[in-house]
This record gives structure tokens, sequence and C-alpha cells, in this order.
């Protein structure tokens, strides 16, 4: 089973980014908290990190390329949940301020 990892909302008015360099390869696990790709999004360029573990299956998105903020860039292998709205489910992330984080 597959699941889908999809562009984040990394800012409150971005449509869509572009991922400057992929810090993963296809076959290659990962940790929640490690990075994952560099994105360069309408304000700023944000190191992406992983929201669970997981590992990348096959890129969507390569380097240099734009997504919308909901679209699919990278297939993840194993029995991740599938992508909703945005964030995979189970991996979202609660709402807080940076004081109560």
């Amino acid at each position: 089973m597959t699941a889908e990892l999809t562009m984040p909302k990394l800012s409150d008015s971005m449509a869509d980014a572009v991922i400057l360099k992929w810090l993963k390869s296809p076959g290659e696990g990962f940790r929640r908290g490690e990075a994952l790709m560099e994105v360069e999004t309408d304000k700023a360029t944000v190191v992406y990190e992983a929201e669970a573990d997981g590992t990348i299956a096959t890129i969507l998105v390569p380097e240099g390329g734009t997504a919308a903020v909901g679209q699919p860039i990278a297939q993840l292998a194993g029995a991740a949940p599938t992508a909703t709205n945005g964030e995979a489910a189970g991996m979202a992330r609660p709402n807080a301020t940076p004081v109560a984080r």
C-alpha cells in the first residue's frame, strides 16, 4: 500500500511552491523531524521536515518543479495514511501558538 506526500501549506499566502532540492531519495527511509526537501515559497526558502516516519517510494515532482498546495509530490512506501487537505492523516500538526509548542 502506498500513500502520498502532498505539498504542505508553509505560509498563509502560499498557493504553490518550487521544490529546490530533495534531501531524501526513492527507497530511502526517514524519521519524524528529518529534513525531506528544500522548498521555495512566495516569501522564503524553507526546509520541510517529515511529520511522521516513512520511506520515499517515488518522487512525483522533481527538483525545480512547482506544485500547488495539496498536490501529490511523492509516493510513500508502506501503510502510511493517505494524504488529505495538504497533510497526511495522522500527521496533522495541532494548532498551537509558538509559545505553546
